[in-house]
């Protein structure tokens, strides 16, 4: 019996270490939706990329508006490959600007 309860134990141990090691760090770096560089969005997962240019994109849009009342569909799907391009012109520019002049 203590040696199954050693066995359990042990296995158990090792499956926490490995979720621990797997989950990305926690934490990171933390800034305004309005001061993300170009750069900072060309180091992202082009999966993350879609995302956030579509979230500062709405971001952008309900700013000092509590309720926005308007979701523009037709904006979805929409390449964001303009913008990766525009980025890499100018990597020190804001993404916030890249993406209201596209978007």
């Amino acid at each position: 019996m203590r040696k199954q309860s050693i066995v359990v134990s042990a296995a158990l141990a090792c499956a926490l270490g490995s979720l621990l090691v797997a989950m990305p760090a926690q934490g990171g770096e933390k800034k305004q939706a309005d001061q993300i560089t170009c750069e900072d969005f060309l180091k992202m997962a082009p999966a993350s990329q879609e995302r956030i240019a579509y979230w500062v994109n709405g971001y952008q849009h309900g700013q000092g508006n509590p309720a926005v009342e308007v979701i523009e569909f037709d904006k979805f799907g929409q390449p964001i490959g303009q913008i990766v391009e525009d980025c890499k012109a100018a990597p020190k520019e804001t993404l916030w600007q890249k993406i209201k002049s596209r978007l």
